[in-house]
């Protein structure tokens, strides 16, 4: 058997808006059925413990479960909460019920249906254009102005993006894209959405100063744990490293510096919300011509992935709508002529270091072209040098050979030469007289100095 307490079923969902909405109906659940209430809107630690203590006891008591949520059901709609949220309490009350083991009858279920309140959103919505938009981001810091922009430019719900990490991102693509995991998205389906080029540059600019922002919010911080709170994390690797309550916050003293704050007076809800970013987004791409099933896509709905939208439309043909079509229409500060004009320069420009690239390497392949060739040349002549030195050193020790043979015949001829003309002849010889006896005997005794060679 499950403990009857409320932190252990919000354990169960991973998103931190669905925790968000349960805790808040379960609470105000309680808070119905014992006649209870809170000193301010934020729940304390000491009430909460004390809404653990109530719900232990709620589920040990002999009531009738099902006639409770009926009641409860009633009362939102007396209290003339919208309709939407309304049913989103009631959902969730029922999940509860049925975690702590507690089944409601079809008839039940059918009657609380009765007792919710009717009807769309009551509260009354401005609609949010470039002026005001405008004006909310210049009453900015950088944290809120990249956040706002960084929503009206991709359409992701703000749970989404305070759930993206920097590794999402891929900011140097053209266009710019983010990745959207499944575990974070409403559907589960993953998906991508673009950035325009005015976003990416804000994104940077916010990036460049996130780590000392996120290290000024842990100082300030650091002692939560003293008091039972979470201290902000730095290692932290979301892009926006801050709760949903932040963003409200940031919202809303953004609307009231721009003289835009303005409350219903039925709901006494904001007419513009963040979440009018996301209806800001769907507007401009309708105004853009861009088919309703890529804006479908694009925005997450639960009808088809961008990856099936692919096989109607290519993603070169999406890209290509992007840029031509939602780019200029969503960004905010500059006219949509002179972010063409940028997108162009910008595509100039790449083309230009394409063919600067190309050049490169067609030098590159010259160059390597030219060193083999000229490599091959240098071997070959290598090869005859060395062809022609073996054949000089064989040429050589020919040659020596008959210089020695020559330097031989050349002494022998000296030796007879000065036997003949100053020593004693041989028997027989006569001495020479003359230079001309001489030849002739060196002709008739050593024809082979004397030969036609």
């Amino acid at each position: 058997m499950h403990m009857r307490v409320i932190s252990e079923f919000l354990q169960l969902y991973a998103k931190r808006s669905t925790k968000s909405t349960y805790r808040s109906a379960i609470i105000k659940f309680l808070e119905f059925i014992y006649n209870k209430k809170r000193k301010n809107a934020k729940v304390t630690d000491e009430e909460m413990k004390e809404f653990e203590r109530l719900a232990e006891e709620y589920f040990k008591s002999y009531r009738d479960f099902g006639k409770d949520l009926i009641r409860f059901a009633s009362w939102l709609s007396e209290q003339e909460i919208p309709p939407k949220t309304a049913s989103a309490y009631v959902s969730a009350v029922k999940e509860w019920f049925i975690w702590n083991e507690i089944e409601l009858s079809q008839r039940i279920i059918k009657e609380i249906r009765h007792k919710l309140p009717k009807g769309g959103v009551r509260s009354e919505q401005d609609d949010l254009t470039k002026e005001k938009l405008r004006k909310i981001l210049q009453n900015c810091d950088i944290r809120g102005k990249a956040l706002f922009t960084f929503l009206a430019s991709t359409g992701l719900r703000v749970s989404e993006t305070l759930s993206l990490e920097i590794d999402d991102v891929r900011l140097y693509n053209d266009p710019p894209e983010v990745i959207v995991r499944g575990h974070i998205t409403k559907t589960g389906e993953q998906r991508i959405v673009f950035l325009t080029l005015e976003t990416k540059q804000i994104l940077i600019d916010w990036l460049q100063v996130r780590d000392k922002f996120l290290q000024e919010s842990y100082e300030r911080t650091r002692n939560f744990r003293k008091i039972g709170k979470t201290p902000i994390d730095l290692s932290d690797k979301r892009i926006f490293p801050f709760h949903q309550s932040t963003a409200e916050r940031l919202w809303k003293e953004a609307l009231e510096k721009s003289g835009l704050l303005r409350y219903d007076k039925s709901t006494g809800r904001k007419t513009l919300t963040i979440h009018s970013l996301r209806k800001f987004f769907r507007t401009q791409l309708v105004k853009a011509k861009i088919p309703q099933e890529v804006i479908d896509a694009l925005m997450g709905h639960n009808r088809q992935s961008l990856a099936q939208i692919y096989t109607k439309f290519p993603k070169e043909e999406i890209i290509k709508m992007w840029k031509e079509k939602a780019e200029p229409e969503l960004t905010i500060f500059s006219s949509p002529d002179a972010e063409m004009l940028k997108r162009k320069l910008k595509e100039k420009e790449e083309e230009l270091r394409r063919k600067e690239k190309e050049i490169e390497e067609r030098i590159k392949e010259m160059e390597q072209k030219l060193m083999s060739e000229l490599e091959k040349r240098m071997e070959e002549r290598r090869m005859e040098y060395k062809q022609m030195l073996r054949m000089f050193a064989k040429d050589s020790v020919v040659l020596e050979e008959k210089i020695k043979k020559l330097e031989a015949q050349i002494q022998e001829l000296r030796n007879y030469f000065v036997l003949l003309v100053k020593g004693t002849p041989k028997r027989g010889f006569p001495l020479a007289r003359s230079d001309e006896d001489v030849f002739e005997k060196i002709k008739n005794e050593m024809p082979e100095f004397v030969s036609e060679e």
